[in-house]
C-alpha cells in the first residue's frame, strides 16, 4: 500500500481510536485436551443477538463519523480506489479464459460512495456506467452491493450478483447490454461469488449456476445438498 496512505490511516486510528463502548463480552469456558480455554466473545457467533447487532451498528456509525472528519478524504479515497483497481486488474490478468471481462469495469463512484459497473464495447472506447446497485429494488430501501459479475460470450448480457448487509448469499439479475435494460429474470438462493460462479452457454440463452436449498447460516443444512441448475433466460 502507498506509504502516505498507510500513515494517514495509522494516524487516524491513533487519534480517533474509540476508548469507550467496548465490545460486549460473554465469556464461555471450554476444555480441550484437559486445558481450560476461555472464549471472551463467543456471543459474537450468534447473529441474532440484539446486543451484538446494536454494538456493530454503533461501531459503523462511529467509524463513518471519524472518517468524515479526515481532511482531504476524497483525495485519499481516489488514491485507494486506484490501488484497489491496480491490484484487481493484476489478479484478473492471471485468470484463464476471461478476456471479455476486461470490457467491464467495477469501480467506486466517489460522489455517492457506491461501486458501479461500467462497460465499453472495445479497448478504444471509454468506459460508461451502465448499472448501479441503487437501481435494484429501490422501493425496499436496502443497500445492495455487487459482489460478482459475468459477461456472456458475445457481450450481450451481464449476470450481476447483488448481496445486502454483508451477506454472502445473493440475488442474480441479468442486464441486456444491447438494449440497455434489466431483464425480469432474478435468481435467488445462490452464492455465485464463491460457489460455482455463472457459466454462460455459448449461445447466450442461459447459464449454469449452483442452487442452495438452505441459505440460513444457523441451519445445520446450510449450503448442503446444492444442485447445478441450467437456467434459461426469459
Amino acid at each position: 500500500m502507498n506509504k502516505r496512505l498507510s500513515l494517514v490511516l495509522l494516524f487516524s486510528a491513533m487519534a480517533f481510536g474509540q476508548k469507550e463502548n467496548k465490545a460486549p463480552s460473554q465469556p464461555v469456558k471450554d476444555i480441550y485436551f484437559g486445558k481450560e480455554i476461555i472464549d471472551e466473545f463467543r456471543n459474537f457467533e450468534n447473529q441474532q443477538d440484539t446486543t451484538v447487532l446494536n454494538w456493530i451498528e454503533s461501531q459503523s456509525k462511529y467509524s463513518k463519523n471519524v472518517l468524515n472528519q479526515v481532511k482531504n478524504k476524497e483525495n485519499y479515497l481516489t488514491l485507494l480506489d486506484k490501488l484497489v483497481d491496480q491490484r484487481y486488474n493484476l489478479n484478473r490478468s492471471k485468470l484463464v479464459n476471461i478476456p471479455k471481462q476486461q470490457n467491464i469495469l467495477y469501480k467506486l463512484d466517489n460522489k455517492d460512495s457506491i461501486r458501479k459497473l461500467y462497460y465499453r464495447s472495445s479497448p478504444k472506447e471509454e468506459f460508461k456506467e451502465f448499472f448501479s446497485p441503487k437501481e435494484y429494488q429501490p422501493e425496499l430501501k436496502i443497500n445492495y452491493y455487487i459482489n460478482y459479475y459475468k459477461l456472456s460470450p458475445n457481450n450481450r448480457y451481464v449476470a450481476i450478483s447483488l448481496t445486502k448487509n454483508g451477506q454472502e448469499i445473493s440475488d442474480v439479475i441479468i442486464y441486456d447490454l444491447k438494449n440497455k435494460i434489466l431483464l425480469k429474470d432474478c435468481i435467488k438462493n445462490t452464492w455465485v461469488s464463491n460457489i460455482g460462479g455463472v457459466n454462460w452457454l455459448k449461445d447466450e440463452t442461459g447459464f449454469i449456476y449452483v442452487y442452495l436449498p438452505v441459505t440460513d447460516k444457523t441451519s445445520s443444512d446450510f449450503i448442503k445438498n446444492s444442485e447445478a441448475v441450467l437456467y434459461k433466460l426469459g
